[in-house]
């Protein structure tokens, strides 16, 4: 069986980093790697990871963003195949397996995303109604739904986006404009923690954001037609 690489970057995200790491080793998949980036943590994120030994890797490094924290972890991989986790998030037990077969039945992707479901923590149940009433309980392009062959950062490396932008978007919408073939689990493979200090958290905070996301994305394409990005 490939050997899967999976990348968490964390900043100061000790209170949920022993879950997220515990559903990683809690996989049905062998053989794993797990690296944590820590990315300038004044916490104890780094001190935790470190605790759980083999086969869990710590990378300490200035902060330097998200994107830049997941490539400096991609770079350390061994791994065939890179996953990733948010320090606050979950998979599933069967997570990597199922994509794994994915894309074994379809050699030519080069991608397999599934679908990830928000839980939100106590004291958001009047968001987590919001949520539900605009239907935005489930989604496929989040960094924690990614199992992705090596190469393909090698092509498209992540990088940190500045503005406050997502850089997971930014990179998926990468993907898409150069055609790169990916395919989309059906199944709920992660759990996506909700909670006070989560980027988007909110429908207003997420249309702000989403809006951002757009005018970055429109400037990517001109640029790219352009000729000068």
């Amino acid at each position: 069986m490939p050997l899967i690489s999976c990348v968490i970057p964390v900043r100061n995200g000790q209170r949920f980093l022993p879950a997220a790491l515990d559903s990683v080793l809690a996989q049905d998949h062998r053989p794993l790697e797990v690296i944590v980036v820590d990315d300038g943590s004044t916490d104890e994120s780094a001190a935790i990871a470190e605790r759980y030994g083999d086969p869990v890797r710590v990378i300490r490094q200035e902060p330097r963003g998200i994107g830049a924290a997941r490539q400096r972890g991609v770079e350390a991989s061994r791994g065939t195949f890179v996953s990733f986790l948010d320090a606050d998030d979950l998979y599933r037990p069967n997570k990597l397996s199922a994509q794994l077969a994915e894309l074994a039945a379809h050699p030519e992707a080069l991608l397999c995303l599934c679908h990830a479901e928000n839980f939100w923590e106590p004291g958001l149940e009047d968001e987590e109604r919001l949520y539900r009433a605009h239907g935005k309980v489930t989604a496929t392009h989040h960094p924690a739904s990614i199992l992705a062959r090596r190469g393909l950062f090698d092509r498209f490396p992540y990088r940190t986006v500045p503005d406050l932008i997502s850089d997971d978007l930014v990179w998926l919408t990468r993907i898409h404009d150069e055609g790169v073939a990916l395919r989309i689990h059906g199944d709920v493979l992660v759990d996506r923690r909700m909670h006070g200090a989560s980027h988007s958290h909110t429908l207003a905070g997420l249309d702000v954001y989403l809006d951002l996301f757009k005018e970055r994305v429109n400037r990517h394409r001109a640029s790219a037609r352009d000729g000068t990005q």
